[in-house]
């Protein structure tokens, strides 16, 4: 082995260990398809940076698309890049896309929730306002449309009834 390889075998024996003592351990998986599919999911949950250290890049993952390695190498990840880097065996970036995700949905919420708020607010003082004005006021009288509208609803001719 030469000095530029990272060897995995001792964090994936503790992993093995840990997840299945009643279990012999498998020798260090090349491939996903080496381990059971249980065993692939447990270390792809438990364990994201050595599922993806053992994983990503290698037979039997998914190239990464132009745009998310350009990314990637950038170190500028967006959150939709979260599936090419899953299926690239890329599951600790996976989850960190997903969390950026998540963090910029709260955020637009909380802008979203402050922004009804802010509107609500408005409105309720409008209407603090309007019921505080006195009965005759003049904002609170019909505006002549209104009251044509009316007169032609309920036959209205503005003249008493015994000049008709």
């Amino acid at each position: 082995m030469n000095s530029l390889t990272v060897d995995y075998t001792e964090k994936f024996a503790a992993f093995w260990a840990k997840s299945f003592p009643e279990r012999p351990c498998p020798p260090l998986p090349k491939q996903q398809d080496d381990l059971p599919l249980a065993a692939q999911m447990l270390l792809q949950n438990d364990e994201p940076i050595l599922f993806q250290n053992l994983f990503a890049g290698k037979k039997g993952s998914g190239a990464l698309p132009a745009d998310t390695a350009t990314r990637l190498q950038k170190n500028e990840l967006m959150p939709q890049d979260a599936v090419a880097l899953r299926a690239a065996g890329y599951e600790h970036y996976a989850l960190a896309c997903e969390s950026l995700a998540a963090r910029l949905d709260d955020k637009r919420l909380a802008n979203s929730e402050a922004e009804g708020r802010k509107r609500y607010l408005e409105q309720k003082k409008a209407r603090e306002e309007w019921n505080a004005l006195p009965l005759g006021h003049p904002a609170k009288a019909p505006s002549p449309e209104a009251v044509a509208n009316a007169r032609r609803q309920w036959g209205i001719s503005g003249r008493p009834s015994w000049e008709l």
